[in-house]
């Protein structure tokens, strides 16, 4: 068994919730087994993909993965070839009914080379037997306080009940821990694709609070914590119209086959492929444009869902067009940023799923007609939905800086801990950091001696970044031919480079399930804002969910306009009212 290969940026993620130092913390994974025990009701295909999603999100973090099944189990199997492709050297063990493991694992289609009793399978994982934590899915679960008891069905003996997470899905509402005589088995509404993936994300969530919980104090996880959230609150979709019998064909309970119309996904990241991934789940339609420039890195997979090992180079557009091939949803790729192209000026709708304020706010100011956003923090995450410019919030409210904030300089230069008036220098001359400064601006305020000045002008930036260690001798070709603007940009923010110094919150990495359940977050706005389930929605204009906390939680917030937002200036609300008018027609 191995740690993935984007190890690095995974221990990049959880420095800001468990302060771990990376030996540590490689230390402590390869000494965690994870199990994921899979229902018996797979022949669900919503189902199956929580299944997936689970073991997905498990194989980008943890070496050791279990997958439990009854016996014969395709599902099992896709499970673990999906964590392969993602972790070639994962640790992977597939343990039936009857208690037989096949112990290595190759691909879907191999056959195990040997077998052993998962009695004696648990001895073998490790010396100590390590930490043991499971997800089980789709299974009734009894909430226990005491951790000598057992839930009833499926949980592992040798797995303590704080360690045992249950989900489940019923409408559009996924279930972690619930108790026996609130669980949603009874209900007779299936739950929807939406649902389930939350529920997936929610139960890794969960997995990690308890694997890092003496890391967590009292943010982790020490006992069971039932609870429920809502892909579509407010309403009573979930409940059976007239207590007549289900109707899977009726959006209100399936979400299956909604019409989104068109759509343009502002960033195909973590958020964007999490996103694309639950639209094609629930077999949505319609026309989906994906504006996005980038190639995916290796630093990526710790996070997007839809990557594995080969996906590296790839442009990630492309990642989300062959998701949707042959389906109903037709796809078209823009390779730019929002806002380059004069097409991205009042369009229809923008599911936003890019990384910072300021491409948010220019996402608001070119004036869309309805905006549904999704991001992630340090330790939570949150959606929004923006429909009305000029009355209610927009989304550029959300983000629009009520105090001075840092100018690029500053952010960059505590970034790669470099002083302030030589990153300012690099960025007004626009000169490549493989090459010294052609000069260094005079300026009052930020004072440098002459020996730093006469360090600048002979000694490219590159070479200092090398000496500190923030770039590896082996990268840098490809660094110095780059600006320190797309220094901080393509390496710091996106996981390139090692930061040195402070990050501002957008340049933080999420953990993966925080990325993926803010991603199908994401697609339940943009599939609620559709005809058949808009009167369902409340009015509740942002959420958030911290994925450290576990339930209960208050997920709606208040949220006011912003004096001096540009949905105050009367130019924009002007320019917003005349874009949202029918074109004229002229009768020939």
């Amino acid at each position: 068994m191995g740690l993935p290969p984007f190890f690095s940026r995974v221990a990049d993620a959880l420095r800001p919730v468990t302060d771990v130092d990376p030996a540590v913390l490689a230390s402590k994974l390869s000494d965690v087994t994870v199990e994921l025990h899979l229902p018996d009701m797979t022949d669900t295909s919503a189902v199956r993909d929580a299944a997936l999603m689970a073991g997905n999100l498990l194989a980008r973090l943890y070496p050791t993965l279990e997958v439990h099944a009854a016996p014969a189990s395709s599902l099992a199997r896709e499970v673990a070839a999906l964590a392969k492709t993602i972790n070639p050297d994962i640790g992977l063990i597939i343990v039936d009914a009857s208690g037989t493991a096949d112990v290595e694992f190759e691909d879907a289609s191999a056959t195990s080379s040997s077998q052993t009793d998962a009695g004696a399978l648990g001895r073998q994982t490790s010396a100590t037997n390590g930490t043991r934590v499971a997800l089980v899915i789709g299974w009734r679960a009894q909430v226990q306080s005491n951790e000598d008891e057992r839930p009833r069905t499926g949980v592992p003996p040798q797995v303590p009940s704080g360690r045992v997470v249950h989900v489940n899905a019923s409408g559009w509402v996924a279930t972690v821990d619930h108790a026996e005589d609130e669980s949603v088995e009874a209900s007779p509404v299936p739950g929807t694709p939406l649902a389930w993936l939350a529920a997936a994300a929610l139960g890794v969530g969960e997995m990690f609070r308890a694997v890092f919980a003496d890391e967590l104090g009292s943010r982790g996880r020490h006992h069971a914590q039932p609870g429920r959230l809502s892909m579509l609150p407010g309403t009573a979709a979930t409940a059976v119209p007239d207590g007549g019998p289900p109707q899977s064909e009726d959006p209100r309970l399936s979400a299956r086959g909604i019409d989104i119309g068109h759509v343009h996904l502002a960033g195909a990241g973590a958020i964007g492929e999490a996103f694309a991934l639950a639209l094609r789940a629930s077999e949505a339609t319609g026309r989906l444009t994906v504006v996005e420039p980038e190639t995916v890195t290796l630093s990526n997979l710790q996070r997007y869902v839809l990557t594995d090992a080969a996906s590296v180079d790839v442009p990630k557009g492309e990642i989300i067009r062959n998701l949707f091939a042959g389906s109903d949803v037709s796809v078209e790729i823009e390779e730019a940023r929002w806002g380059d192209r004069s097409s991205h000026l009042g369009v229809q709708k923008v599911a936003v799923a890019l990384d910072s304020a300021r491409d948010r706010i220019a996402v608001t100011s070119t004036l869309p007609q309805a905006a549904y956003n999704a991001w992630t923090q340090v330790a939570d995450l949150g959606w929004s939905r923006h429909e009305d410019f000029g009355t209610a919030p927009c989304l550029a409210c959300l983000y629009y800086p009520t105090t001075a904030r840092p100018s690029d300089h500053e952010l960059i230069a505590a970034a790669i801990g470099q002083p302030t008036l030589r990153v300012l220098g690099y960025l007004v001359y626009n000169q490549p950091i493989g090459f010294p400064l052609p000069h260094v601006p005079a300026i009052p305020d930020l004072p440098a001696n002459q020996e730093d000045v006469l360090h600048w002008i002979q000694v490219p930036l590159i070479d200092d970044l090398l000496a500190a260690g923030v770039i590896n001798e082996e990268e840098r070709d490809r660094w110095a031919a780059s600006t320190v603007g797309a220094l901080y940009r393509d390496g710091v923010c996106a996981g390139g480079v090692l930061p040195v110094g402070n990050l501002p919150g957008e340049v933080l990495v999420p953990l993966a399930h925080q990325s993926a359940l803010a991603g199908f977050m994401l697609a339940a706005e943009v599939l609620t804002a559709s005809e058949e389930l808009r009167g369902e929605r409340d009015a509740a204009v942002e959420r958030r969910f911290d994925v450290l906390r576990g339930f209960p939680q208050v997920i709606a917030r208040p949220r006011e306009r912003t004096p001096g937002c540009l949905c105050s200036d009367p130019d924009y609300v002007r320019g917003a009212i005349r874009l949202r008018r029918p074109p004229q027609t002229t009768d020939s």
